[in-house]
Formats: C-alpha cells, structure tokens, sequence
C-alpha cells in the first residue's frame, strides 16, 4: 500500500496540490488534499482467483477556505482521480469513485484560518484502488 500511497501522493503533486497523508495538523495553505487509508490488501471487492490482485479503500478529504471553494477543488481533484492509473512498479493500479460512501461540505470549526476569524472547510470521499500483478 505504501507504494500506491506515494505514487497517489505524486500524482496529486505533480498537478499543483498541496497533499498531506494521515495528518495535516497546522496546515494553513489552501487548497489541500488529505489523504488516508488503511495498511493494505483488505479487499473491498472480493478477487476472482488468487492472483496476488487486492482492493482497499482509499480516503481522499480536500480542504478550502469557503464551502463553495471546496466544492469546486472537490470537483477538480474528482476529475483528476476518478480512473486515475496509478505509477506503481510491477502493479496495474487503478482508482474509482464510490459514490455514496462521501460526506457533504462541513465547516472545520476546530480550525480558524489564520489571520481570519474564518474556518476552513473540507469535503470526504472515498475511492476503490485495485492492484494486480502485470
């Protein structure tokens, strides 16, 4: 999984976001992307033979200044990865949507952006990475 994390994390890098796993405690720069997942091979969708191919589920939290920014960052960082092959040697990597398994917008209210009496704003979604042996 550490592999397919860091090729999703160059992914998102190498098309200007600012991307975090795990944690983004004091992050202040927005948009982000926050990435998360478990340790790998928990095999949301059940293989159909024993071929070393897996699936997990892959948290993706993208984080704005305004719930309407987050929308719009949401959308980008959907269209980026939704089919999004990933560069991961000796492995077939793909990302897919889950619809349904999102959260709406909600305010972090946790968090005051800095040098604002304002909140950023962050919006869940979830993505299926299967990986196959090529």
């Amino acid at each position: 999984m550490r592999a397919h994390i860091k090729a999703l994390m160059a992914a998102l890098a190498a098309e200007g976001w600012s991307v975090h796993y795990g944690d983004a405690t004091g992050v202040q720069s927005f948009p982000y992307v926050l990435l998360w997942s478990t340790v790998g091979d928990d095999d949301v969708e059940v293989p159909m033979a024993d071929d070393g191919g897996w699936s997990d589920l892959i948290g993706v939290t993208v984080v704005d200044t305004t719930p309407l920014n987050t929308v719009g960052s949401a959308q980008k960082v959907r269209d980026m990865l939704d089919g999004l092959l990933l560069t991961v040697p000796d492995r077939h990597a793909i990302l897919h949507l889950r619809k349904g398994l999102g959260q709406s917008v909600q305010v972090d209210r946790d968090v005051t952006i800095t040098g604002t009496n304002t909140h950023p704003c962050y919006v869940v979604e979830r993505y299926l990475l299967t990986s196959q042996p090529i």
